[in-house]
């Protein structure tokens, strides 16, 4: 496991000091599993709006929905 760095306010680092290893496992725990779901929406978002401007360019290129289906629907 890597550790990565966040910068957080002056209180929460005190806040953070104090807290017993048990409950930062915890923590930690929850953190990885945000962060780990947060990268993955941002990811498909990018691969989303990157599927629509391919689709857009390929429209603007004559290449249709309709034309597509006919392409993969040939023998």
């Amino acid at each position: 496991m890597e550790k990565i760095n966040i910068n957080v306010s002056d209180e929460l680092a005190k806040k953070w000091a104090k807290t017993s290893g048990a409950q930062k496992a915890k923590i930690e725990k929850f953190l990885e599993a945000s962060v780990s779901d947060l990268l993955f929406k941002i990811n498909q978002k990018n691969f989303d709006e990157l599927l629509e401007k391919a689709r857009e360019e390929a429209e603007r290129n004559g290449l249709s929905e309709e034309i597509l289906e006919k392409i993969l629907n040939e023998d």
